[in-house]
Formats: C-alpha cells, sequence, structure tokens
C-alpha cells in the first residue's frame, strides 16, 4: 500500500512539474551590438532580476552574432527557467556584446534560472575578475595588474629595468590611450582611439573602436609627429588618417599620408 502511495505521489508531483512547464516571454528587447577586442574577458551573467505584477523581468549580458535578429525562447522544467534566443536575419562574421532583456510569465522570482542550458550567476561584473599584482623595484610599484587583469600605472620594460615606462588609460575594459615615457619622465608617444557607432537603416547597428590617433615627441617635449583619422566607418586607424611633422624647432616639416 506504501509503495502505491509512493507511486501515486511520484505522479501527482509529475503532472504538476509538468503544468508548471508554461511560460510566456511578455517581452523581449535587446541592446546594439558592441563590439569589444577583449571579448573572451565577458562574463555572460545575469545584470539584474525583478518580480512585479506577475512579470519577472532578467536582464542578461551575452555575446552573440553581429547584425543578427533575435527570437527569445524560454522554458520551465522542474523548477528551471531556462532562457534562450534564435538568431535569424542576414547575420555578420562577427560577435558583439549584447544586453538582451527578458519579461517572463508564469514564472515567480524564486524560480532558478540557467542561460542557453548553461549555469549563470547574478554579478555586477561585466569582465572576469583575476587576483591583483604588482612588483616593487627600488621603492615604484611597477607592472601592476588590476583585477581585470588591465595593466595600471608604470609598466617597466625589461622587467628588471624603468629605462623604459608606460601607462594606460581605460574605458569599459578597452584600453583608450597608451602612453610611453623618456628615461626623464617626458612623453615619448602616446596612442588612442576612440569610440564609433555605425548605423544600419539609420539606427545604431554596431559599436567598435580603432586606434585613430598618434602623438610622438621630441625628448624635449617638443611634438614630433602627429596623425589622426576622423572617418567613421571601419579601417579608421591613424595610419590612414592626415598627419603632420616637425623638426625640434617647431617648425612644420611634412603634412600628408602617414609614413614610418
Amino acid at each position: 500500500m506504501k509503495q502505491l502511495l509512493v507511486i501515486v505521489f511520484s505522479l501527482v508531483t509529475t503532472i504538476m512539474w509538468s503544468q508548471e512547464a508554461t511560460v510566456h516571454v511578455f517581452g523581449f528587447t535587446n541592446s546594439t551590438c558592441e563590439q569589444i577586442d577583449e571579448s573572451y574577458q565577458l562574463r555572460t551573467r545575469i545584470i539584474s532580476k525583478s518580480f512585479s505584477n506577475g512579470i519577472l523581468t532578467v536582464q542578461i549580458g551575452d555575446m552573440a552574432t553581429c547584425c543578427a535578429t533575435f527570437l527569445p525562447r524560454a522554458t520551465l522544467n522542474n523548477g528551471v527557467l531556462n532562457l534562450d534566443f534564435e538568431e535569424t536575419g542576414t547575420l555578420c562574421e562577427c560577435g558583439c556584446c549584447y544586453e538582451f532583456l527578458y519579461q517572463i510569465k508564469g514564472a515567480d522570482d524564486q524560480v532558478k534560472i540557467t542561460f542557453r542550458n548553461k549555469e549563470i550567476e547574478l554579478s555586477e561584473e561585466k569582465f572576469k575578475t583575476f587576483p591583483v599584482s604588482y612588483k616593487m623595484f627600488k621603492g615604484d610599484t611597477i607592472n601592476y595588474t588590476d583585477k581585470y587583469g588591465l595593466r595600471q600605472g608604470v609598466w617597466a620594460s625589461p622587467k628588471d629595468s624603468l629605462m623604459i615606462k608606460e601607462y594606460f588609460e581605460y574605458e569599459d575594459y578597452i584600453v583608450k590611450r597608451r602612453v610611453r615615457l623618456y628615461p626623464n619622465g617626458k612623453i615619448k608617444d602616446e596612442i588612442s582611439r576612440e569610440r564609433f557607432v555605425v548605423y544600419f537603416d539609420d539606427k545604431p547597428a554596431n559599436e567598435f573602436w580603432d586606434y585613430n590617433k598618434l602623438i610622438v615627441y621630441y625628448e624635449s617635449g617638443q611634438k614630433k609627429k602627429e596623425c589622426y583619422n576622423g572617418k567613421r566607418d571601419h579601417y579608421n586607424s591613424y595610419d590612414k588618417g592626415a598627419c603632420k611633422e616637425w623638426n625640434e624647432k617647431g617648425d612644420l616639416i611634412y603634412e600628408g599620408v602617414y609614413r614610418k
């Protein structure tokens, strides 16, 4: 008799779970495509989660194909809500960082969430994190790497010398500016890049960064060369832009295409 009750209970539980498995994507949006060189450092994560008036809202950050149109998918099995999407349309041969916003009916805020059939964490960190590391040399802190694995402050090359120093500036994990110094501490050269947005059908479709500005200095501090590419499309690196060169007295000696 007890065995029969166990079987009946199992059947009732199975029926309850199958009834629970009906969920509906009430709303879905995705951000524009953001190209990031260091995409391998991105963390697939739940950015935010909330529940109100019977609707579960989940925002997820992940990589996907450029130019795609996304169709949301959601299933609920054994108390686990799996979110997914299908890529449709004309796909480009590149990947982008996206944010996907799901609004779900049929699931509460206690449900376990997976994404594309994999475990996913709720995290404020957009990128993977690592132990901080640095070195001390003659009382200076050098070769400092922050929790994102990014180089900060003064770096020395070779490692046993402070003759060549450089430092970096970042924006959203992207190296925005790299500066190298002469031994006297003055800037030797700097290279920087800007964020560009590509539009498709008058809508922002893709974001990318490119090193579009170079400035080189003499050891005296006088500017030696400056190159800039202001085009707002792909392949807008500084070596495809306009350049100027000066002598050590500050006289303009060349203006034209990039030359080494």
